[in-house]
């Protein structure tokens, strides 16, 4: 990390961790889990639940979702994963309302958790003073005012696992690239990677505001088409009956379902590249960006359907409305392709 980073990250520690209060939060928790161990009653979920309210209405506001990867690393290397990071609720839950709760496995926990805070508010609170003394620190505003920090997540069926995985979806998302930005006149070179993860799980990117915008309206056509496949992936799922009692036959109708599934979508890249390229193209008479841009509309609703993530933040005030509206085309989609999948489950059993 650069000293700017870390002075950027020091700041985030503040606004989210020492302004709330969070080693006070759970100095509290400490002292009701301690009334509950020296009260020799009987305790469970009802005297617990309240303690994990405490706790939950403080950790459940920190904004960890603005961290770039290289702020990810260094909280995690602070202990600070489970307990303010998204893991964090998850483990509270399991640990204050799962089925095997124990008061002394909690104690031990709280006590854990409030010395991993105490010691990382003092690690922050040097810093803050430190960094300014040993470095000219700039302005925030300098970094990235006009780009979209924009977080692919690879997971679920979208995973990288080894690196036949990652050549596959570099070259992707080097179509995307490519798609996007014909239309709008850009490079693939503007789809800019600041940083990945460990094992390249996460990629950050930066991207225009209209590749953004362009890949909301894009999220919100695929919602549209999803439902004019049900027939076909029912009846894809449907035909293991085949597999082991007739293997030529489950072989012959799987290649038909195929094809059809892989027309349907061809169609619907094709319908939404026109779409956006009416839309958006800086040159309407720049017909051979079509092409690209349907490739790139089937990558992004492969990696979609797949499990893959997105999300995109901005910390200028005067895109964060349009910023998030694209999330919510995004999570609409998924919303819509969750509905797809129970209906083409309940056709299967039918």
């Amino acid at each position: 990390m650069t000293h700017n980073e870390l002075f950027k990250l020091t700041n985030w520690y503040y606004s989210n961790v020492i302004d709330t209060k969070l080693y006070d939060t759970l100095n509290q928790a400490n002292i009701r889990v301690n009334g509950l161990l020296s009260s020799n009653s009987s305790y469970g979920i009802p005297h617990l639940k309240p303690i994990f309210n405490i706790l939950y209405n403080t950790i459940s506001q920190i904004d960890y979702k603005s961290l770039s990867i290289d702020d990810l690393n260094a909280l995690k290397k602070n202990g600070l994963e489970n307990i303010i990071l998204e893991p964090a609720i998850p483990v509270l839950q399991e640990l204050f309302l799962g089925n095997k709760t124990d008061i002394h496995t909690i104690s031990s926990r709280v006590i854990s958790m409030l010395n991993t805070v105490k010691e990382a508010d003092v690690n922050f609170k040097n810093l803050q003073i430190i960094l300014p003394q040993l470095f000219d620190i700039k302005s925030s505003e300098e970094d990235y005012t006009d780009k979209v920090l924009t977080r692919l997540t690879f997971h679920n069926d979208a995973s990288i696992e080894n690196v036949v995985n990652l050549s596959d979806w570099s070259n992707s998302w080097n179509k995307v690239a490519r798609g996007y930005g014909m239309v709008l006149g850009h490079t693939p070179e503007d789809f800019e990677v600041i940083s990945a993860s460990k094992g390249s799980i996460i990629f950050d990117l930066l991207l225009n505001l209209e590749t953004v915008n362009m890949l909301g309206e894009t999220f919100n056509h695929i919602a549209d088409f999803a439902f004019t496949m049900i027939e076909i992936k029912a009846a894809l799922k449907g035909i293991s009956y085949f597999k082991t009692l007739n293997p030529e036959k489950y072989e012959q109708l799987k290649a038909e379902l195929q094809s059809d599934l892989d027309k349907k979508n061809d169609e619907m890249a094709e319908d939404i590249a026109q779409k956006l390229f009416e839309k958006y193209s800086i040159d309407e008479n720049n017909h051979e960006a079509k092409i690209p841009l349907k490739h790139a509309v089937k990558e992004v609703s492969k990696f979609i359907n797949k499990g893959g993530d997105i999300n995109f933040k901005t910390d200028d005030l005067d895109k964060e409305d349009e910023v998030l509206l694209v999330n919510e085309a995004l999570l609409m989609l998924k919303n819509r392709s969750k509905e797809q999948k129970l209906i083409e489950d309940k056709k299967e059993e039918d």
